[in-house]
């Protein structure tokens, strides 16, 4: 057997299987490994010698053992034996450079270029996020262009992989890709108050503009589409008869088009309902002109009777235990959920983990949920007021709270455990 081989060249291996005092064994199996790997059995003839001949299997490696071993069939008289010896391995080391645009906008191709040395054409393969692409080399050059669109930002492993040919050794290289976004930011400007049922007129600017975009802006129910073509826009906006007195939020949603990433922003303004107040004004005005009619009287004995009853007039002190005060922010924050959102399992209970962590936090800051504030703007109050590790704990907490109450977004339940976990965090 030679003691260098050349990786796919051929392979002789041959021996001898004899006894102890050297009778040979004749017709038995000699199993031959190179490196571990099999190569095939050998039959001993009647002077007990074996060979076997193959090409050198693609171990790149400088240095290897061939190992030839006879197992005995079972009844045998014959004990096991094996035998190694090493032998040198010659190959090719292959290079291979790689070169790559490091960070990449979402939605732009990453390009990939390199060189690989051996044979002026072999193949490549690119695997980046699980995708793996395969390409050629010509002239020992290669280049491809990875599509982005359907990643989502963030940092990337790229691996290019150069398989063995023949003496050349398979090659490796690697690097790291950031996928970049743009997140705009949309502000809007409209009358603070809303009469319910009257249409109000929303004006607005994005920053930065990145081209064509698509955003929503929904009020109680009520949703209009926009498609952008330039960074202002104003519209009129219908609001629903039925929407209830008080802070509401007008939901600003951008939907996610490579470069922009999806964001969401709530603005509040406080709607009047005209209905509200007027119904009741309405009846109590018809019972006044009931009563001076004559159709409803009360004796004199009667309203001294009710003058009796009627409880002295002052200041009320009500206090409000801790169920009742998250029961309180429980309220203040679904007023502002998507219509139809609120029937949702999963929405209601993140909205039970942000009422329970704000009242935490407003017990440990003094600072109290507004039934003005916004979420963010609540945010923007204890800032000052917490430490780091807490701070950055309501952060998230509001930001999952935010993507799941006022977009189309449907939350899953691990995102409904790791709403708790925050608010747990927040109320030891």
């Amino acid at each position: 057997m030679p003691s260098t081989v050349v990786v796919g060249g051929q392979v002789l291996v041959y021996g001898t299987l004899t006894m102890i005092n050297g009778t040979p064994i004749p017709n038995a199996t000699v199993s031959i490994y190179i490196g571990g790997v099999y190569m095939g059995g050998a039959l001993t003839n009647i002077h007990g010698n074996y060979s076997l001949e193959f090409p050198m299997p693609q171990i790149y490696l400088s240095r290897v053992n061939v190992t030839a071993i006879y197992n005995p069939p079972p009844g045998s008289d014959y004990l096991p034996s094996e035998a190694t010896t090493p032998i040198n391995v010659v190959f090719n080391t292959t290079s291979l450079t790689i070169n790559y645009t490091r960070e990449v906008m979402w939605g732009e191709p990453i390009s990939i270029s390199g060189y690989v040395s051996g044979p002026p054409s072999r193949s490549v393969i690119i695997s980046v996020d699980g995708l793996n692409i395969t390409t050629y080399t010509r002239n020992n050059a290669f280049s491809a262009l990875i599509n982005t669109e359907n990643m989502t930002p963030g940092n990337y492993s790229i691996m290019v992989y150069a398989p063995p040919v023949g003496p050349y050794s398979p090659a490796y290289a690697e690097g790291l890709v950031e996928l970049n976004s743009v997140v705009v930011n949309v502000t809007i400007n409209t009358s603070p108050l809303v009469i319910a049922g009257l249409p109000i007129i929303v004006s607005g600017v994005v920053s930065p503009w990145v081209g064509n975009m698509s955003l929503s802006l929904s009020l109680g129910g009520e949703t209009i589409l926009l498609n952008l073509s330039s960074p202002n826009f104003t519209v009129s906006m219908r609001t629903s008869p039925l929407l209830g007195m008080g802070r509401h939020q007008i939901i600003v949603s951008v939907s996610s088009n490579p470069p922009i990433m999806g964001v969401t922003y709530a603005y509040g303004v406080f709607v009047l309902n005209i209905l509200e107040v007027a119904v009741p004004i309405i009846i109590i005005v018809a019972l006044l002109l009931v009563m001076r009619s004559g159709v409803i009287s009360i004796s004199s004995e009667e309203a001294g009777t009710v003058g009796a009853l009627q409880p002295r007039l002052g200041p009320v002190r009500i206090e409000l235990g801790p169920n009742a005060e998250v029961k309180t922010l429980r309220e203040e924050i679904a007023k502002s959920v998507l219509s139809g959102k609120i029937s949702i399992k999963n929405v209601r209970d993140i909205i039970d983990a942000l009422a329970n962590a704000v009242y935490a936090v407003s017990t440990k800051t003094g600072v109290k949920l507004r039934s003005t504030d916004t979420l963010r703007e609540y945010l923007r109050a204890v800032r000052d007021k917490l430490g780091d590790e807490e701070y950055a704990v309501l952060e998230e907490l509001i930001r999952l709270g935010e993507y799941a109450l006022y977009s189309p977004h449907v939350p899953s339940d691990d995102e409904v455990r790791r709403a708790w976990e925050l608010a747990k965090r927040l109320m030891q």
